[in-house]
């Protein structure tokens, strides 16, 4: 399953990720935040500054096939995405 392969790569996808206070909680035990996304673009301009070393996106998730474009930008295969 995907989300037991990124626990096992210590990798985050931040959803809605505001400024990034929980990725924040994430990279202080370890974690590497690959992505964070949010539909606000002041939110993900302070992401961006807390967390340069991780991707941005300001977009809906809400809207499946922006989500679908998403995990395909991001690199994950169809076959991973099952039950998401």
């Amino acid at each position: 399953m995907l989300i037991m392969q990124m626990i096992k790569n210590n990798t985050v996808v931040d959803l809605f990720c505001g400024c990034g206070g929980l990725s924040l909680g994430f990279m202080n035990t370890g974690y590497e935040i690959i992505l964070g996304i949010d539909h606000d673009p002041n939110a993900l301009e302070t992401f961006r500054k807390n967390h340069t070393n991780s991707q941005a996106l300001c977009s809906d998730i809400t809207l499946l096939t922006k989500t679908e474009r998403l995990f395909e930008n991001v690199g994950i295969p169809r076959e991973s995405r099952q039950g998401i």
